[in-house]
């Protein structure tokens, strides 16, 4: 398996408004990285997520005022 195959969809999901989604291929690009014990690729990675989760929260912040 290839993470950086997961960690590019998760980009392309996130791009086109689809964090679930991006939100499930990144983590199983982390799953691959930490398996791999790739860290650069691992951090590379989480720093994605969080912005998902970010952007995730933001988006809720703005839909419950």
């Amino acid at each position: 398996e290839s993470g950086e195959l997961f960690y590019l969809l998760a980009v392309s999901h996130e791009m086109a408004g689809r964090p679930a989604l991006a939100k499930k291929n990144v983590e199983k690009s982390m799953d691959i990285f930490r398996d791999k014990q790739d860290e650069e690729s691992f951090k590379k990675a989480l720093v994605l997520l969080q912005s998902i989760a970010k952007k995730e929260s933001g988006d809720n912040e703005t839909t419950h005022q």
